[in-house]
């Protein structure tokens, strides 16, 4: 007899494998130009993931007539948020004047498919080490071609897995370089260093519980994540370190640790002078200039539409207009902060949603995830990929999901808090 619920947990599992691969198509893109050119937050993409996700809960859907049992749904306050949500997501498209029709469809799928998700990942009989040993999979996978892709200083041909084209002397690729070598950053099969930082410390920390024993395992991961050269996802990590120490009242340590740091960064500078600035100003000039940049445009957008926004996922589509500068249409991307950006699109009403968001992520939080929704909080402060990208989206859903696995295997406390 086919066992639905093995079958339901078997697509979640390769989702749970598979999502920091951006295997995806095309489904549907404003305008593609001359050059060949489209902008990427323009374009509607179904991923692999979204359809293992699918059949995820098809299989579980099936599963639960055939057996009449219950759904079991996150706990009054999450179903609070997400129903708020997509009210919110709603109301904003039939009272905002800009519509476009096919975001607002799409941001409605990405929607859902998170919501699903999380749905998923309560009702699965999947326990909790047998997921976090699944992540394993990505986050040594990802290393590992992180790995080679520096060693070989290009892209190593997994362009059908979702790695993007990389060369040290192509314009747009993220690289590394000192005096006149250059070296391209590990990106994995994600679209940015950064994002791939942000996937590697995520899954770090959340698969501590496995690695902890057998700490050779983590050494590729941290290997790749040095690679990534992603000074945000550095500067998190630090501030997330600091945090916590204080709150630990570990003072000793912070001076201790912030001693040994000093002297390493005295002792690189003195044997190689050109690698300390160029870590931390090389490129940062106009990186820094083109955020401020943004930043303003943003603010302008939000003291005109205050209340509404432009509207969901309109923000790429109608910067032009905000703006004096003139951007290459295909080079347009969201504002680095997350804040911001949801506000510039939702209006206040929006904002404050996703302060409810992180309040209750943090009231729900463990000791496992509390430092991850720090890091992610920080990054949410200077990127936007977390809510732009499919790999930052499934990121936050997961550590968001993480309390109630280990609820649900624990006889799930959290459903009716």
């Amino acid at each position: 007899m086919i066992n639905l619920k093995k079958i339901s947990d078997l697509f979640l599992a390769l989702s749970l494998i598979l999502f920091p691969f951006g295997i995806k198509t095309i489904i549907n893109t404003e305008t593609v130009y001359k050059s060949g050119n489209f902008n990427f937050y323009t374009t509607s993409f179904l991923y692999l993931t979204d359809i293992l996700i699918i059949l995820s809960l098809l299989f579980l859907t099936l599963n639960l007539i055939k057996t009449k049992t219950k759904l079991i749904l996150p706990n009054k306050q999450t179903l609070t948020i997400i129903t708020a949500t997509f009210l919110l997501t709603a109301i904003n498209y039939i009272f905002t004047n800009i519509k476009n029709t096919q975001l607002f469809t799409t941001s409605i799928f990405h929607l859902t498919i998170l919501i699903t998700l999380l749905i998923l990942l309560i009702n699965t009989n999947l326990k909790q080490t047998t997921i976090l040993k699944l992540l394993l999979i990505p986050l040594i996978t990802q290393s590992i071609i992180a790995i080679i892709q520096i060693t070989l200083n290009h892209s190593i041909g997994l362009k059908f897995l979702g790695e993007p084209i990389l060369d040290p002397n192509t314009p747009g690729t993220a690289k590394f370089g000192i005096q006149s070598i250059k070296t391209i950053r590990a990106y994995g099969t994600t679209m940015h260093p950064n994002i791939l930082a942000g996937l590697l410390i995520t899954l770090i920390i959340l698969t501590k519980k496995i690695w902890q024993t057998k700490k050779h395992i983590i050494i590729l991961p941290l290997l790749a994540l040095l690679l990534t050269f992603s000074r945000e996802t550095f500067l998190a990590i630090a501030l997330t370190s600091i945090i916590i120490l204080i709150k630990n009242k570990q003072i000793k340590t912070i001076i201790i640790s912030t001693t040994l740091i000093t002297l390493t960064l005295i002792t690189i500078q003195f044997i190689n002078k050109n690698i300390i600035p160029h870590l931390i100003f090389k490129d940062s000039t106009t990186s820094i200039t083109e955020r401020l940049s943004y930043i303003k445009d943003t603010t302008n957008i939000i003291k005109q539409h205050p209340i509404t926004g432009i509207g969901i996922s309109n923000y790429t589509t109608k910067l032009q207009d905000y703006t004096e500068k003139k951007y290459q249409p295909w080079q347009i991307q969201p504002v680095h902060n997350i804040p911001l950006l949801i506000q510039s699109e939702t209006g206040i009403l929006g904002l404050i949603l996703f302060i409810q968001f992180i309040i209750l992520t943090l009231k729900q939080s463990t000791n496992t995830t509390k430092p991850i929704i720090i890091i992610l909080l920080i990054i949410s402060l200077l990127d936007h990929y977390l809510i732009t990208t499919q790999t930052g989206l499934i990121l936050t859903t997961l550590t968001f999901s993480f309390p109630f696995i280990k609820q649900k295997n624990h006889d799930f406390q959290l459903k009716n808090s």
